[in-house]
């Protein structure tokens, strides 16, 4: 079976999914916090795509290996800001979260205890992806989204 990429709707599905786990945890989900991170760099995928500064093949994954990289990487936050500059930059800019925000945030994270990472991390970085959902919203309205 052959699936179809697309950074746009799992940036969605992913933070609705930890939006319901964090409403349903009072905020103290790990869980929450790791798919909101999944969230935020699906955020940014697709709007790289979207403004054609990055490529796919014909199943909508990017080809660039670089930009496969997950959200605490600084190269993808470096990227993200290169492609914004004169392209509507500003309006995105003032929505984004800082770029150090998910610095902490790992992958690996999905593999930890529960109560074992900072609930201020938590916060932050869930926090940080519903600011990123509504960057990526902003983005659909004006058609520079992967579609």
């Amino acid at each position: 079976m052959s699936v179809r990429y697309s950074y746009t709707n799992a940036a969605r599905r992913l933070l609705e999914d930890a939006t319901v786990l964090w409403n349903h945890l009072a905020g103290t989900s790990e869980t929450s916090a790791h798919l909101a991170g999944l969230s935020a760099e699906c955020v940014l995928k697709s709007i790289l795509i979207g403004l054609g500064h990055a490529k796919t093949y014909a199943d909508g994954q990017l080809r660039d290996r670089d930009l496969r990289r997950h959200i605490n990487a600084t190269e993808l936050w470096s990227e993200f800001q290169s492609a914004l500059n004169g392209r509507d930059g500003a309006s995105y800019l003032a929505l984004l979260p800082e770029e150090r925000t998910f610095d902490g945030w790992k992958v690996d994270h999905r593999y930890v205890d529960s109560n074992q990472l900072e609930v201020a991390a938590l916060q932050e970085w869930y926090g940080a992806a519903v600011m990123m959902g509504r960057l990526l919203d902003c983005a659909v309205e004006r058609g520079q989204a992967q579609q």
